[in-house]
């Protein structure tokens, strides 16, 4: 019975946690010009699109021209 509280408070917590991740990513992206000032739709079309060449063009490389 205690372990399934738990799991709640964990999922509850984790789902805030995302929360609070897109929106200083979204703010982040518009203010600061991060990831070259694109639209945050189209990064998520981007990483739907294909993971491994968002991470290496986004995460490892932000800056290569």
């Amino acid at each position: 019975m205690e372990k399934e509280y738990i799991n709640t408070i964990y999922v509850i917590a984790g789902m805030w946690l995302l929360r609070i991740i897109y929106f200083f990513l979204a703010t982040a992206i518009d203010d600061y010009k991060l990831f070259g000032g694109m639209p945050f739709k189209e990064i998520i079309k981007d990483l739907k699109a294909s993971p491994a060449k968002f991470f290496r063009d986004y995460i490892l490389f932000p800056f290569r021209d």
